[in-house]
């Protein structure tokens, strides 16, 4: 009872925390990566489960640490006997009878082969199991919610893009009336030119759509209520960061890295080393134990026939007289438990082979994760260098376009498909150094956690 009231109490003041912890970030700020992991920290229903779990390993190490505390019992009882019942002396009489017992005792546990040691080592690995788990659940967490902001920062900044398009196109449209107006240009310049605008249009709505799903996206990841649609992320000089080389010669240094500290290798270590103890555990069965028992007993005994109520001792009598004390040593030895300890030990041995095999796996799996980081990376870094090529030999060509649009030279559509290409190769260039930045800030979480959260101000 005491157990569950520990944990209905913790989960109680966890949600009340909770509760506290959802209020939304001012309406008047841009939201940083640091403040939506922050907030998808406070809300995660993964990190309160995982919270729990933690305490309630905490609660299974002090059962452990309990059971080297002896066992205290008192109890009493009250008789009635008619007819033939037994007397003070305990034998049987044709005479009705009360008697009253009182009885106190305790036992010692002395020795239980070592199980107890073993159960409370076992004890203190899972509950640095379960501080590695919920330590795994928000890296996981983390890294999606950076996913998301990134992509929502990238969408933001393509909204920017296409508006400027759109001003300029919007400023072509009114110089285009004014040439035609004064017969310098031919009319079909400008229906061109109001088409563009016109798909400038579109492209702009859906680029907000686009933006709007990604600020969705975003705020169920932090499982808050508020939409933050209407809110903007922080992107100051985001976009225009300095792509810098931190890969290092090749991902084994970052694997190694990496396994010195990811909670999920230390809790499959760890886990092994728990098995380790539950075999130990378990082939105490194999050993004798020994306990102690301490007791005191007392009683009062009452007989109803007239002829005898006459010999009826005083309780305060009987009390003195009857009181018996009792200490006894018993030791068992096991001889044949129907195999039960043999069938325990081949099972904790299971439990080893399979601790060891997801030990094995989850490197396996982390190998694979920062060899596929680190080339994700190197891909994107030269994504940029290709994507900055062709940005600046789009804005050469625009600039040409723009100048022979002015001096009559080519249609508008000429200018539009110039005028594109730059928007396309901006947004190429943005989106290469937006995956960039995702990649990096994933690199170094792999290759050391406070390298990203060192960068979770308004940039990272």
């Amino acid at each position: 009872m005491k157990t569950k009231a520990i944990i209905l109490f913790a989960i109680s003041a966890i949600a009340s925390w909770s509760v506290q912890a959802q209020e939304p970030i001012s309406s008047g700020e841009k939201l940083t990566l640091s403040e939506c992991i922050k907030t998808a920290n406070q809300n995660s229903i993964n990190i309160k489960r995982a919270q729990i779990q933690r305490i309630i390993s905490a609660i299974d190490l002090r059962e452990a640490k309990h059971q080297f505390l002896p066992q205290v019992s008192a109890g009493i009882s009250q008789g009635f006997d008619f007819g033939r019942s037994r007397d003070n002396r305990g034998v049987y009489v044709d005479r009705s009878s009360a008697s009253t017992s009182f009885s106190i005792g305790g036992n010692f546990n002395l020795f239980s082969g070592l199980a107890r040691l073993h159960a409370i080592k076992e004890g203190k690995l899972g509950k640095e199991i379960a501080n590695l788990d919920e330590e795994k659940v928000r890296n996981d967490l983390n890294i999606l919610i950076a996913g998301f902001f990134y992509t929502a920062a990238y969408k933001q900044e393509v909204c920017k893009i296409i508006q400027l398009q759109k001003e300029q196109t919007d400023k072509k449209v009114k110089q285009t009336e004014t040439m035609v107006k004064a017969g310098k240009w031919d009319e079909s310049r400008l229906y061109d030119m109001q088409a563009e605008q016109a798909q400038n249009e579109l492209d702009l709505t859906q680029a907000k759509a686009e933006l709007s799903q990604a600020m969705l996206d975003l705020t169920q990841a932090m499982n808050i209520e508020e939409s933050y649609s209407q809110r903007a992320i922080d992107t100051e000089g985001l976009e225009h960061q300095p792509v810098k080389d931190i890969l290092p010669t090749s991902p084994s240094s970052i694997y190694q890295a990496a396994t010195i500290w990811m909670p999920q290798i230390q809790a499959a270590k760890l886990q092994i080393e728990k098995s380790k103890e539950q075999i130990s555990g378990a082939k105490s069965g194999y050993l004798p134990s020994l306990g102690l028992s301490v007791g005191y007993n007392n009683g009062y005994y009452y007989n109803f026939q007239k002829e005898y109520k006459a010999f009826n001792k005083s309780f305060a009598d009987q009390w003195k007289e009857n009181g018996r004390t009792g200490i006894s040593l018993s030791l068992n030895i096991p001889i044949f438990d129907a195999l039960q300890t043999k069938e325990r030990v081949n099972r904790a041995k299971a439990s080893q082979t399979l601790a060891m095999l997801d030990l094995t796996d989850r490197e396996q799996s982390l190998r694979k994760d920062v060899e596929q980081a680190f080339n994700n990376a190197k891909n994107a870094k030269q994504q940029i260098v290709v994507a900055d090529l062709s940005l600046k030999a789009a804005e050469k060509a625009f600039k040409a376009a723009e100048y022979r649009y002015e001096a009559g030279k080519i249609t508008a559509y000429e200018y539009n498909e110039a005028a594109n290409k730059l928007s396309i190769a901006k947004v190429k260039l943005l989106q290469a150094k937006f995956d960039y930045i995702y990649k990096e800030y994933t690199l170094k979480f792999y290759i050391n956690p406070k390298m990203s959260s060192d960068n979770l101000g308004g940039h990272h």
